[in-house]
């Protein structure tokens, strides 16, 4: 019933900017790709997977506002497809700083890099890259470059809802900018759901970006970051903190770019009142399995390097480390860039640890390994 709703949006808003479109744009890619999956001891056996995707994006722009759709198909080998709507949206501009906007879409939000504790919106996934939008009403005002506001409703929740109030879902976002420093303010409010200010900070200090991002969750009745998973107990009303803390560095040459990222997640929510039983000692990691002890939050580690070859080839290495259950994943990839309109590409990833795989953002193997190429259109 949701994902009807949303078609239904799409074509007859799709319609209407046709009749007033002056500017139409379909952009995307096709990825085909191949994986050897590896899996932990008694578990499913290992396995070869293979799959093509395609990723488009609709673009028409008309005198006061565009229609924007992204959404992605997928056949495997089994000949079972899957299909995502990202986004699909209609935007207004009344004026140069007014924006109203309907439909599925995603709002800028947070400063963190892999983590964004603030946004109670539209999660963003453990991989890096952003989830479907929420679905909606958004105003955005602003004064100039320096600063905006945004206010949200979501209303993906009324849909088989008991009271449809309930369901809505209520956002509020600012975000100034003075000189190196961006700052902004964001509060998300959901009935029995959601009751999360936030705040994040980032600024530029000797070239070094420097962000940390924070907020405090109410009604704690899911644990973030998986905001899909609602807890088994009823939540006590009461304070749990996210906090995000991460610094990026970026060198630069005529022929090679390298970044480099590190950040820390410190998360308390998913717990009750009752279960705050002491504080995380350096060294749990070490305790033996069966005695290790509910320390007072969890705490997440990632890091992560790109290497840029201006116009031949992309590297990209990550880690994530996980103490609430002591796992260790990476993803490695490695994108050849050197032909025009598709890329060649590998990818390995991987989990250590006793129960290989972590909590949220790992993949469900001991190891893989992937190989494809990419078409750009």
């Amino acid at each position: 019933m949701k994902e009807f709703s949303v078609i239904v949006f799409i074509i007859i808003s799709g319609s209407i900017v046709n009749l007033f479109s002056g500017d139409i744009g379909l952009y995307g890619d096709i990825n085909m790709s191949g994986t050897y999956h590896n899996k932990p001891e008694g578990e499913k056996e290992n396995s070869v997977t293979a799959e093509i995707d395609v990723t488009g994006n609709h673009n028409f722009k008309f005198k006061v506002g565009k229609f924007f759709a992204h959404h992605n198909l997928m056949l495997n080998q089994k000949g079972e497809f899957d299909y995502k709507l990202y986004e699909a949206y209609l935007s207004i501009y009344p004026s140069d700083y007014l924006n109203l906007t309907f439909g599925r879409q995603r709002i800028n939000w947070g400063s963190g890099y892999l983590f964004n504790p603030t946004d109670a919106l539209h999660p963003r996934s453990m991989d890096g890259s952003k989830e479907m939008g929420f679905t909606g009403i958004s105003f955005m005002a602003a004064t100039g470059s320096n600063f905006y506001i945004d206010l949200c409703i979501d209303i993906y929740d009324c849909f088989g809802a008991d009271k449809i109030m309930n369901g809505l879902k209520y956002a509020l976002y600012t975000s100034l900018t003075a000189g190196k420093i961006d700052m902004a303010a964001s509060f998300v409010y959901q009935y029995d759901r959601h009751l999360r200010p936030g705040f994040s900070i980032s600024a530029d200090v000797f070239n070094f970006i420097l962000n940390l991002e924070t907020a405090l969750e109410f009604i704690n009745n899911a644990a973030y970051p998986e905001s899909s998973t609602t807890l088994s107990h009823k939540s006590d009303f009461y304070p749990h903190l996210i906090l995000d803390a991460g610094i990026e560095r970026t060198f630069s040459s005529d022929v090679l770019s390298f970044t480099m990222v590190f950040e820390y997640l410190y998360n308390m929510t998913g717990y009750k009142k009752n279960e705050f039983r002491g504080f995380y000692n350096g060294a749990a990691f070490l305790i033996p399995e069966d005695e290790y002890p509910e320390y007072f939050g969890r705490h997440y580690f990632a890091c992560s390097f790109t290497f840029d070859f201006t116009e031949l080839l992309i590297t990209e290495h990550s880690i994530l480390w996980n103490t609430q259950d002591r796992s260790l994943g990476g993803n490695h990839s490695l994108t050849y860039i050197g032909f025009s309109g598709f890329d060649l590409k590998t990818g390995f990833s991987w989990n250590a640890g006793k129960r290989n795989k972590s909590e949220f953002g790992s993949i469900p193997d001991r190891f893989l390994v992937e190989a494809g190429a990419v078409v750009h259109f």
